[in-house]
């Protein structure tokens, strides 16, 4: 029975084309006007230590976080360093997804305690003339017409969201097949899958969880208040 479990999104489907409904969790193949797979690094990895990387190109101070959140840095080849807020209550890794010829990371948040929820945030740098012709809002659309098959909803409610330097849309689907009384190993009730611009990068995230508050709005908070800081 398909079960909505945590898988990769994969944005060379948005970048090429939307791919079958049948195919949605599985991985593509590289878009032909993306860079190279992204091989990211941690710049801070020190959970109590927020980043401290040198702004030439502002004056501005980075913003400090609050005690109970821990900021982190990814280094993002051709792009800059990627900074992702997040609560103490997360752990983070960088994980590598395989594809058909090639590989990529990605960020892997799971809560510290327990299993309540596995999030995958993958980073894209696709070609600046495909960044500018991108509509990911119609895009999502056609990429969630593949979970409605096993999802409770049968039509899709998009929400947008945006910050000081991203923009995207997500929407939320419940699985038909969960069950509650006998809930099985790596299954989750609830979908939560999106897109996000954010300076030239898109990023898709993918959250299951049995709950949606308080780690979905966190996960969003997350992503608007995520900034680039391109290299110099």
């Amino acid at each position: 029975m398909t079960r909505i479990a945590i898988s990769v999104l994969s944005v060379a489907g948005l970048l090429a084309g939307c791919s079958k409904p049948d195919e949605q969790k599985s991985v593509s193949s590289p878009a032909p006007n993306t860079n190279p797979p992204l091989q990211l690094t941690v710049t801070n990895a020190s959970p109590s230590t927020p980043a401290q990387l040198a702004r030439p190109n502002s004056a501005a101070p980075a913003p400090t976080p609050a005690a109970d959140m821990i900021e982190r840095a990814y280094v993002v080849p051709q792009s800059g360093n990627l900074f992702l807020t997040f609560p103490k209550t997360w752990k983070d890794a960088i994980v590598r997804v395989q594809q058909e010829k090639a590989g990529y990371d990605a960020v892997r948040f799971l809560p510290t305690r327990g299993h309540d929820f596995d999030m995958m945030i993958d980073l894209h740098h696709p070609a600046p003339q495909a960044y500018a012709a991108m509509d990911i809002k119609a895009e999502l659309a056609k990429t969630g017409q593949g979970e409605l098959t096993n999802s409770v909803e049968t039509s899709l409610d998009i929400h947008e969201f945006s910050g000081k330097q991203s923009s995207g849309y997500y929407f939320v689907v419940t699985d038909k097949h969960y069950n509650p009384n006998q809930p099985a190993k790596n299954d989750f009730r609830y979908l939560t899958q999106g897109y996000v611009k954010l300076g030239g990068m898109v990023i898709g995230f993918r959250l299951v969880g049995n709950q949606l508050p308080p780690v979905q709005d966190q996960m969003l908070e997350m992503l608007k208040t995520a900034r680039l800081e391109k290299k110099p």
